[in-house]
């Protein structure tokens, strides 16, 4: 159960840095509202997450994946228990209201899912892909009737990605993609709400939905333009400041960090997350076996979708989904779980064990 840990310095410093400059940026963002106590919060969620970051690699690996199937139905369990003793906000069911804070199922479900379904696909055959499909059908289906389209999105994104790279049969991927080409319009005008396709709506067109749907997008657009090259200061910015921009501390955090430290600022936080994806694809290559290969990269995928996205969406580049920004978004089950996620790639990084 327990092995001799060997600390990856790399992946270690890397995620400090990442952690340090969220909470640098989220302090601005709750600073103009009053709400200082979330950053105290985060600060505790960072240090719960780095802990259990690190105390994943005192375990064997073999002995962390043997839990994977029964943390899979467990967060099943979870994501339905929400329609019974689920906190409603804001007409959405995503939380359970704990003592000490909400926590959403669905982040947990993401790093279970891909754990799981790294043990399915190891075997590369029919009954393999019907059974992951299965496995990420479930989850996805439990988090769209929440109702939440991105993190559900999230769910298919990683569940693709981990099928191309576990080289399976090519016909199969294919018929994937034919029946989502079918699916997403039928989708799109029967499946969504009317606030789910009044967000497309606004992306493809904002200036007509400047003063509802539109609204987030568009400030966020300008609050990014207005930090130029090297930005208004810390705590300087006025849209963040005097609450022109909505969810700062949230959602658009990015648009934060780019009023305030401009287009350098910006620049540097995505070379963090290029030198993060670097390190996720060295301990790609050099992962002993397959179910940590395909470990890593369903951790690539997540995180990276969760990047991009939320990066995209402050550009309005993307639709608003309102996945978090990793290691920035303020959140405890967000934080915790993306800690843990790269915690098991720490554990594979430092991993010499045969099995």
């Amino acid at each position: 159960m327990l092995r001799k840990a060997k600390i990856d310095w790399e992946l270690t410093i890397l995620i400090a840095i990442l952690t340090l400059f969220g909470l640098f940026v989220l302090r601005s963002a709750v600073y103009s509202e009053n709400i200082e106590i979330l950053f105290k919060k985060q600060i505790i969620w960072d240090i719960i997450g780095f802990s259990l970051f690190i105390g994943m690699i005192f375990f064997k690996f073999n002995f962390l994946l043997s839990f994977f199937p029964y943390l899979y139905f467990l967060s099943i369990l979870m994501l339905i228990g929400l329609f019974f003793f689920g906190e409603e906000i804001s007409g959405a069911v995503r939380w359970y209201n704990l003592p000490v804070g909400s926590f959403q199922p669905s982040e947990f479900a993401k790093i279970a899912m891909i754990g799981f379904l790294a043990m399915i696909l190891k075997t590369k055959n029919f009954m393999s892909f019907i059974f992951s499909l299965l496995a990420v059908v479930l989850p996805a289906v439990l988090v769209i009737m929440e109702p939440d389209l991105g993190t559900s999105i999230v769910f298919f994104v990683i569940w693709f990605v981990m099928l191309w790279v576990a080289s399976m049969n090519r016909k199969y991927l294919i018929s994937v993609v034919i029946f989502l080409s079918i699916l997403i319009p039928l989708f799109f005008f029967f499946g969504l709400k009317d606030y789910q396709r009044a967000r497309i709506l606004s992306f493809l067109n904002p200036n007509e939905y400047r003063y509802d749907e539109a609204y987030h997008l568009i400030q966020s657009i300008r609050t990014v333009g207005s930090g130029g090259v090297s930005g208004r200061g810390y705590m300087q910015g006025p849209s963040n400041l005097y609450g022109y921009l909505p969810a700062d501390h949230t959602d658009f955090i990015f648009a934060v960090l780019a009023e305030e430290f401009g287009f350098i600022g910006t620049i540097s936080l995505i070379v963090l997350y290029l030198l993060l994806f670097f390190k996720i694809y060295r301990i790609f290559k050099r992962a002993s076996f397959e179910e940590q290969k395909l470990i890593t990269v369903g951790v690539f995928a997540m995180i990276a979708m969760h990047s991009i996205q939320n990066i995209g969406m402050n550009l309005g580049l993307l639709p608003i989904t309102g996945l978090p920004l990793p290691f920035f978004t303020y959140g405890g089950s967000s934080t915790i779980f993306f800690f843990m996620s790269l915690g098991l790639l720490h554990n594979i990084a430092t991993s010499n064990q045969r099995f």
